[in-house]
């Protein structure tokens, strides 16, 4: 059976991202599985304090799991569980790329052990980031528990015409399909930064504005193959501002991204529009985010897309 994978770790924000998850699983007939990741100690000259240390943290785990199977009973959705020692990011992905069956990866914004360094935490971010080199499936982070959910409401695809951008736009039709949901296909035409050179400028002006509506008519054309209305909405500014300023006004249930785009930073694969939407998402300022892969013939078998 297809599921969502999701880590657990006690904190609010993974128990909030486990409520979150059990409805659209519960939505979308997908199965659940919730992994709990145990840090190993780094005492290993005390053997017998290392043992003592790794014996509390099993059983902790087990009793949180058992917790996570109860609420998944009331909520009438069967869940997996699953107990893995080492690094929680990249145990999460190991079984994510193991498991063909995991369609989705789940996670709240924040969790234990995250680094002061991010807003968003540190394991939600590398899930995120892995999109972009190989992760199977795509990561959705949420950032509360009582953020809005998706069925019957409008997903915001942020669409520049990239490859990328067109596989985030074929994903979120599918899952608007599944959850009676609206597309919204947001294109922006970024603000140049040498106005003093008006002739210039105008000219760049005019480009970017007839490549901002040549965008939405390439969404419009995915959506025909798809049988699906798409609302195309070309804005001016900078791409995450406007991405961000959108979701609100529009209400959106779901922002969709692909991997990685034109507006990519030369230090990380990860594009650097997804990067500012996730810091906002981190602050509790946005609504979910879903990053989609690169689909190759892997990926587009599993997600069945």
């Amino acid at each position: 059976m297809k599921k969502i994978l999701i880590g657990i770790d006690g904190s609010k924000p993974s128990m909030d991202a486990l409520n979150y998850f059990l409805r659209l699983s519960k939505e979308l007939s997908l199965g659940l599985a919730a992994i709990r990741v145990i840090n190993e100690p780094r005492i290993s000259e005390w053997i017998g304090v290392k043992k003592a240390m790794m014996k509390q943290a099993e059983d902790e785990a087990k009793a949180l799991l058992g917790q996570v199977v109860s609420i998944a009973k009331n909520f009438g959705v069967e869940i997996e569980t699953v107990i893995k020692k080492g690094d929680p990011s990249e145990e999460i992905i190991k079984y994510a790329k193991e498991d063909n069956d995991v369609v989705l990866v789940g996670a709240g914004h924040a969790g234990r052990g995250m680094t002061a360094r991010r807003v968003l935490g540190s394991v939600a971010y590398l899930l995120v980031d892995e999109v972009s080199k190989s992760m199977p499936c795509p990561v959705m982070i949420i950032s509360c528990g009582e953020c809005k959910h998706i069925k019957d409401g409008k997903i915001l695809v942020a669409f520049d015409g990239s490859v990328p951008s067109r596989h985030a736009l074929r994903y979120s039709i599918d899952l608007a399909k599944s959850l009676n949901a609206k597309i919204l296909a947001i294109s922006v035409k970024s603000v140049a930064r040498f106005t003093h050179w008006i002739s210039a400028y105008k000219k760049l002006e005019e480009e970017m504005t007839e490549e901002a509506k040549k965008n939405i008519e390439k969404a419009n054309e995915i959506g025909k193959e798809k049988n699906t209305d798409i609302e195309g909405i070309v804005k001016t500014g900078e791409p995450p501002d406007e991405i961000i300023k959108l979701a609100r006004e529009r209400d959106a249930s779901l922002i969709a991204i692909g991997a990685s785009g034109k507006h990519l930073t030369a230090k990380r694969l990860l594009g650097s529009v997804t990067e500012s939407v996730l810091k906002e998402l981190g602050k509790g300022n946005v609504c979910p985010v879903v990053v989609v892969p690169g689909i190759d013939e892997v990926i587009h078998k599993r997600l069945g897309i």
